[in-house]
């Protein structure tokens, strides 16, 4: 046979192979959802390409090694949590295995939340390894997302948590206002702690850390009554029920009834604005606030104002009562 003959065939066939193996990378699979897959670490390609047919992502397992074999050789692919998307061709398969594309899981500590709510969480989340092998105190974290992937350690997360909430605190301790009467960020933290479980309004954090800083100036007790309530459950449980006038006199160093100052530790873990709030309080002479019933409170700089807002308070709550019957 002529030699170009067999060249011109060579070629051909080079060719369709070519042209069949691009066709095959390229193309759109099968698969018409979005899958997740896990990657084990040490797994070789012929088991991810396993797994991949048996989650229906593609077609061919040994198509899919041997693509990457002969193509993709230097593109290792990396152990993970991925989300593969509805009809992803082999190529972006792939690119998203070696690029390391894995999901980002949302860790989220809401404003107010005690240590052993969040303990709880961490060791009862199913995509964390390992065990909780260090005690962590209550205000050791700032309220906020969090990020961590498959795999990871509950240890990993929650010290990253810590690291982060630190260096945060450290920051907003640094550039507080001046005069204010505490001398520690751990006591900033525990005035976080109070503000934060006080009220949920953003536009009154301010001036309730300024009643309790100006309280703390005159050496007034902060009468808060959600340090009463971590004095009675020491942030284990919810109190579902009102304070009774035992849980007032309750003999504690969170009660700040009975005991002036800071409590000696935070009531919760605060976030990021409550803190600032306490480290930039409202220019006020306010030494007292209640509850207005419509969600926020009403303040007032002399007992008798305070006075007259609770018997106004009281006013409207019995008429509703009686409107509601």
């Amino acid at each position: 046979m002529n030699k170009r003959i067999i060249l011109f065939i060579v070629v051909l066939g080079l060719s369709l192979i070519y042209l069949n193996l691009n066709h095959y990378i390229n193309s759109p699979s099968g698969n018409s959802h979005t899958a997740t897959i896990i990657i084990p670490k040490g797994y070789s390609v012929k088991k991810i390409a396993k797994e991949l047919e048996k989650q229906e992502v593609i077609s061919h397992q040994k198509l899919f090694w041997l693509t990457h074999r002969f193509l993709f050789k230097s593109c290792p692919l990396q152990a993970g949590e991925y989300e593969i998307p509805a009809h992803s061709s082999i190529k972006n398969i792939i690119n998203y295995l070696h690029e390391g594309k894995v999901v980002i899981h949302k860790f989220t500590i809401l404003e107010g939340t005690t240590t052993k709510e969040i303990i709880d969480r961490v060791t009862e989340a199913t995509n964390l390894t390992g065990e909780i092998t260090h005690n962590f105190n209550e205000g050791d974290f700032l309220a906020n997302t969090y990020n961590y992937t498959y795999g990871d350690t509950k240890m990993n997360l929650l010290n990253r948590i810590y690291s982060q909430s630190q260096n945060k605190i450290e920051e907003l301790w640094q550039n507080r206002s001046s005069n204010l009467p505490f001398n520690t960020k751990e006591q900033a933290v525990t005035l976080a702690s109070i503000i934060e479980k006080e009220t949920g309004l953003a536009e009154e954090r301010k001036r309730v850390a300024a009643v309790f800083i100006n309280r703390l100036r005159k050496n007034m007790r902060l009468q808060a009554d959600p340090t009463v309530i971590y004095a009675v459950t020491l942030g284990q449980y919810s109190l579902d029920r009102p304070l009774s006038k035992s849980d007032l006199r309750k003999n504690s160093p969170y009660n700040t009834y009975l005991y002036p100052g800071l409590p000696p530790a935070p009531i919760c873990n605060p976030g990021q604005a409550a803190l600032e709030a306490a480290l930039h309080p409202m220019d006020t002479k306010e030494l007292y606030f209640v509850v207005d019933g419509a969600g926020g409170h009403n303040f007032s700089a002399t007992l008798n104002e305070h006075n007259q807002n609770v018997i106004n308070y009281r006013k409207q709550k019995s008429a509703e009562i009686k409107n509601d019957n």
